[in-house]
């Protein structure tokens, strides 16, 4: 749009009343393109572990992560073949921000428990042979994860900012909502997984128009008006870029196994493992556009998020 209002002829009378460099940096350049490696990231990370070692039947190992990810660049920018642009070129560090990519915390951890009885064990090792095989040979194992989601912002969807990358920088399409009828604070208070009989949301339904159809489906949701509003022309939104972090992700696998043995160094294994054992929900938010008709609503899953999954196997160890 600031190209056209810049060049079209039809705005020409129009232009001649605001500053030659109103709408594009430089009028006298019809195009220009400068590829750079100007970009600027940092991370910073706090990382702990604690290790047992296998001993007595039990190992075990957790780790936590804190960690900040900052750059300039808006999107997943993990190779050297990704381009961005910035926002505006009369001030670079508008585009600072928390990257896409910043995962403040992260904790994994995982345990595996030979359970002592049975043959060799410290407890029932010399009991009646029927008795002795069924308790001998059980261990169990679990994976632990837990990690907060990524970061996002809500935006107008329209610019009237001129740019390379028309809608996937942080100009473009992507130009931060205007706050008009709270503080960023008090918008940040309503933001949390919200489920209802309609729908799961990231935005409090207290702030949204919930539209039924007339068999009571979901037809449409959108933010109330007066929140927040598209940026004056020329101007830019003051939703701070990546400013909300969407929702965490969480999951507990088990693992349960039994070896009977019937000979020394032949055994049948019978196992069993749980993906996400407790079937915890893992949702994704991705609607940050302030006037869509989607607008607060949770429609996908977390990248990796799988329902509960649970395989049975049997086999021969020799």
């Amino acid at each position: 749009m600031a190209a056209t209002l810049a060049y079209a002829a039809t705005y020409l009378n129009n232009r001649k009343n605001l500053a030659p460099n109103f709408f594009v940096a430089n009028p006298n350049a019809a195009f220009a393109r400068v590829l750079d490696n100007g970009s600027y990231s940092k991370y910073n990370s706090l990382q702990v572990e604690i290790r047992r070692r296998f001993s007595h039947g039990l190992q075990f190992q957790a780790n936590y992560t804190l960690s900040r990810t900052l750059n300039d660049g808006t999107g997943t920018v993990n190779n050297q073949s990704t381009l961005q642009n910035f926002r505006t070129l009369r001030n670079l560090h508008l585009d600072y921000q928390n990257s896409g990519q910043d995962q403040r915390h992260r904790f994994v951890a995982n345990a595996v428990y030979d359970l002592p009885f049975g043959s060799g064990r410290r407890f029932l090792s010399n009991t009646w042979s029927p008795v002795r095989k069924a308790l001998e040979g059980w261990t169990l194992g679990s994976i632990v994860t837990w990690q907060s989601g990524t970061p996002f912002y809500i935006t107008a969807g329209r610019s009237t900012f001129n740019n390379f990358d028309s809608g996937t920088g942080a100009s473009g399409g992507n130009n931060p909502a205007q706050l008009i009828g709270m503080t960023f604070d008090e918008f940040k208070k309503h933001i949390g997984v919200f489920r209802t009989p309609v729908g799961v949301f990231f935005i409090d339904p207290a702030l949204l128009n919930i539209q039924l159809s007339p068999t009571g489906a979901l037809a449409s949701v959108r933010l109330k008006d007066g929140i927040l509003g598209a940026p004056a022309p020329g101007t830019f939104g003051n939703f701070p870029l990546n400013s909300l972090y969407g929702p965490h992700f969480s999951q507990v696998d088990f693992s349960l196994a039994k070896r009977t043995y019937i000979k020394e160094r032949t055994n049948v294994e019978f196992r069993v493992i749980a993906f996400n054992a407790f079937n915890h929900e893992n949702f994704a938010y991705s609607g940050n556009v302030f006037d869509s008709s989607n607008f607060g609503r949770i429609t996908t899953d977390a990248s990796g998020a799988i329902p509960r999954q649970i395989s049975f196997s049997i086999g021969v160890n020799w």
